[in-house]
């Protein structure tokens, strides 16, 4: 688990309960999660809020599969219903998390979706502002942007 927040207690007490401390690493806050997510089979993010979440992208760009919660900017980046959980139900992320290790055909479906939604949000700044300049047009001395599209 890599984070903090107002439940990490809650968090740690039922690892300790559960005894399950020998399969759940608690990183806590990360100032750089890549190697981690890079690492991993899988990344689930169980926000209950989040507009813009960079881990998505994050764990996208190092081509590490992701599942999150049916919300906000998370629904938006994902798409996909097979890579979305109600965070409400603890019982469909668990259940997605075990299929993905047991199941090779679904993770791989996943990772494939995955692949999909990073091509969909790359964005290559060099390449788009060469294009911007270039697709400027100077009308009576003012020069106003070209639909680049």
């Amino acid at each position: 688990l890599v984070g903090d927040g107002p439940d990490m207690n809650l968090v740690k007490k039922y690892v300790d309960n559960e005894n399950i401390g020998n399969s759940v690493v608690i990183h806590g806050w990360v100032n750089n999660p890549l190697q981690i997510m890079c690492s991993s089979n899988l990344v689930v993010v169980p926000s209950r809020v989040d507009p813009c979440p960079n881990v998505v992208l994050e764990s996208l760009s190092v081509a590490t599969p992701v599942i999150g919660s049916d919300v906000d900017g998370i629904s938006e980046m994902l798409s996909y219903p097979e890579l979305l959980f109600y965070p409400e139900l603890s019982s469909t992320i668990s259940e997605k998390v075990l299929k993905a290790e047991s199941c090779r055909e679904y993770y791989e479906s996943i990772s494939k979706k995955c692949q999909d939604r990073c091509e969909k949000h790359k964005f290559d700044w060099s390449h788009n502002f060469e294009k911007i300049l270039t697709n400027w047009s100077s009308i009576d001395g003012i020069y106003k942007p070209v639909d680049i599209r």
